[in-house]
């Protein structure tokens, strides 16, 4: 599974939720609440689907450079 790899990636501590607009408010809330690590971490939260960690996931790559860990 293609997700294994990317389990590790990790959640940068300055990373705005709310500058995803195809998050749910569920989701956003749930993710400022908890805070994750990485995205296995994500992954786990109860009610954060796996179509919210692949915008995630995007959001990460494509703003790596902009956002610092």
């Amino acid at each position: 599974m293609a997700f294994r790899k990317e389990e590790g990636m990790l959640i940068p501590e300055s990373i705005d939720y709310d500058a995803m607009p195809s998050l749910s408010n569920e989701v956003k809330t749930k993710l400022k609440k908890t805070r994750p690590g990485t995205v296995g971490m994500a992954s786990r939260i109860q009610g954060i689907t796996p179509a919210a960690i692949i915008t995630l996931m995007s959001y990460i790559k494509k703003n790596e450079t902009k956002i610092s860990t």
